[in-house]
């Protein structure tokens, strides 16, 4: 369940309906024990939704977690607005 719901996200994000992408999401990461809390994709997909609800906040949590996990690697293929947030935290280095 856990590849199933991320990638309704995914799928959702790219459509933009943040929403129902956001909810999968947290579906995916609910519905894997550890697995899926600590699965940087789904921490990506989390963080990205949120902070792209206007949730930056709670998007500081999940978003430096999935780069400790993969590494910038994980933000390749994103906005770059998401690792700047976390620059300009100071979670991650310039």
């Amino acid at each position: 369940m856990l590849w199933l719901n991320a990638s309704i996200g995914d799928a959702e994000r790219e459509r933009g309906n943040i929403e129902a992408a956001l909810a999968a999401f947290e579906e995916a990461a609910a519905s894997a024990g550890m697995e899926g809390v600590t699965n940087p994709f789904v921490l990506w997909g989390i963080g990205a939704c949120l902070y792209d609800l206007g949730r930056v906040e709670e998007a500081t949590d999940p978003l430096p977690r999935a780069y400790m996990l993969e590494g910038e690697e994980i933000f390749e293929d994103s906005d770059p607005r998401y690792l700047e947030h976390l620059r300009q935290r100071g979670l991650i280095d310039r």
